[in-house]
């Protein structure tokens, strides 16, 4: 038996010039994953009799899938074949196919005059090899409390809310980013003391990141302030009332690590998800506090690599406006987003000595992010301070959109980046 990749369409020759084809395709609907594929293939005779049996050269098999892949078989049956005979297949089959194509090829001496036959479907079994895992997001600590917003929308006293798209900006204090194209695919704001060539080749200085394949949870998404949320859908406008704080968890920054979290799950990255309100009732010390929760996963999932601390940004305008940054992507708005990578001095004052792989891991995320979905994010902002991003070489602060953001645009922008987030862990 053989089994090889081709390109070929026609896969089998007759010896001596003698050529009949019998072509049998069967549409077989199969898993998405590798597998073997095992069956047999009665062979039924034409014009002969089990006293004068067809002669047969070797049988192929062509394993079609979409992407163009052939994968042939080929076994040397018996001799002679009856109506009863049938001829065992096992193919080893590699890509990720949605469905097979199996066509069968018989050259015989008699069969030149035979009209061809189809074969009854094949008996398939696909056990998967090395499947994609689907993650898992466990939630812990997350608040029941419900609270309606909408109230917000139509009390008289209300302000209008000032959307717009915060591009991208030019000066020293600006870094381009770009992608393995060479296509501009984000920057970062430098507000430290190193000069913008230190920060540029800081920031592509470690390799990519690339999640191995695990049940144990590997990312960690928490809210150091929790209770920061948005406007309700159908908004562009909030009443003076509205102090863009909310318990009710699907109101606000829970509901869009939510979003992060399950694009993470569906390639097989299991997240825990904290809902810890570490900013109430006393809003001071909220990094301390959240700080211990991190500490505490960490020691009981040591798997985990990566910590985000997922914000809802505060922007006003100069009229005092609620500010909502936004990004048209397939028809919709998203809220923009913005990595903050915290940055130590050369003496060590913030305690952060692998700053720079928190840097590389923020350039790697933002420049994923822009190659799929151009103006979603705003510049990395890179500067002094901690927010806990010590903890691990991969830690970051994210900000999802602003306090004139609805709820529907951050979620959105939640799916996108962590849509992108994925495909960085999974190192596409």
């Amino acid at each position: 038996m053989r089994l090889k990749k081709s390109t070929r369409r026609i896969l089998f020759k007759a010896a001596a010039g003698v050529l009949a084809v019998c072509i049998s395709p069967l549409a077989v609907a199969v898993a998405r994953e590798a597998g073997v594929i095992t069956g047999s293939i009665p062979l039924f005779k034409h014009g002969s009799t089990p006293d004068k049996p067809l002669e047969v050269v070797p049988v192929m098999l062509s394993v079609y899938s979409p992407d163009g892949d052939v994968w042939e078989y080929s076994e040397e049956p018996p001799r002679s074949i009856t109506e009863s005979t049938a001829i065992s297949v096992t193919v080893n089959s590699t890509g990720s196919t949605s469905n097979i194509s199996i066509a069968t090829y018989i050259s015989t001496v008699e069969y030149i005059t035979s009209t061809p036959h189809q074969t009854p479907p094949l008996s398939i079994s696909v056990p998967p090899k090395d499947p994609v895992k689907v993650g898992t997001v466990i939630e812990r600590n997350k608040s029941e409390v419900k609270e309606n917003l909408s109230l917000y929308l139509t009390d008289k006293d209300y302000i209008a809310v000032s959307q717009k798209h915060l591009n991208f900006s030019s000066g020293a204090s600006f870094v381009d980013l770009f992608n393995a194209d060479s296509e501009f695919a984000g920057q970062i704001r430098n507000k430290t003391d190193y000069t913008g060539d230190v920060v540029a080749k800081d920031a592509l200085s470690y390799p990519n990141i690339v999640l191995p394949q695990s049940d144990e949870p590997q990312v960690l998404i928490l809210h150091t302030h929790e209770t920061e949320s948005y406007l309700p859908d159908g908004g562009g406008r909030y009443s003076t009332k509205y102090n863009f704080r909310s318990s009710d968890p699907d109101n606000g920054v829970f509901a869009v690590g939510t979003a992060v979290a399950e694009q993470l799950a569906a390639v097989g990255i299991t997240v825990i998800h904290d809902g810890t309100p570490h900013d109430y009732p006393n809003y001071t010390g909220a990094y301390t506090r959240s700080r211990k929760t991190a500490k505490q996963y960490l020691a009981e999932y040591p798997s985990i690599k990566v910590i985000l601390d997922i914000h809802r940004d505060g922007i006003t305008s100069s009229s005092g406006a609620a500010v909502a940054p936004i990004m048209e992507i397939n028809g919709r708005n998203a809220a923009q987003v913005m990595i903050i990578s915290a940055a130590d001095t050369t003496d060590g004052k913030w305690d952060m000595p692998r700053f720079r792989q928190n840097l590389s891991f923020a350039a790697q995320l933002e420049i994923s992010a822009e190659t799929l979905y151009a103006g979603l994010t705003r510049p990395i902002l890179f500067q002094y301070c901690n927010y806990n991003q010590d903890l691990t070489p991969y830690s970051l602060l994210l900000e999802f959109g602003a306090n004139g953001n609805t709820i529907g645009e951050a979620v959105y922008a939640g799916e996108l980046f962590g849509e992108a987030l994925a495909r960085t862990l999974r190192g596409k």
